[in-house]
């Protein structure tokens, strides 16, 4: 399973690419956590076990919690 920090749109990111994964498709992931809790890497071993059931490679996207990110945000 190789992890790979990136940037999407101004957002912390992570690709997470297990051995042999299919490039032509993504599994697609927004942490849970009704933005209070949870982080890109509370959540990779997850999106890693699902990528690989899937055989493809998985992104993983943060979004700012509550507490961090006030009103308008």
């Amino acid at each position: 399973m190789d992890y790979s920090e990136v940037s999407v749109a101004g957002r912390r990111a992570l690709w997470i690419a297990p051995e042999g994964s299919r490039a032509d498709q993504v599994l697609f992931y927004v942490h849970g956590g009704g933005f209070v809790g949870g982080s890109i890497y509370s959540h990779r071993k997850l999106v890693g076990h699902l990528a690989n059931a899937a055989g493809t490679k998985g992104l993983l996207v943060s979004y700012p919690l509550s507490q961090t990110a006030k009103f308008p945000a």
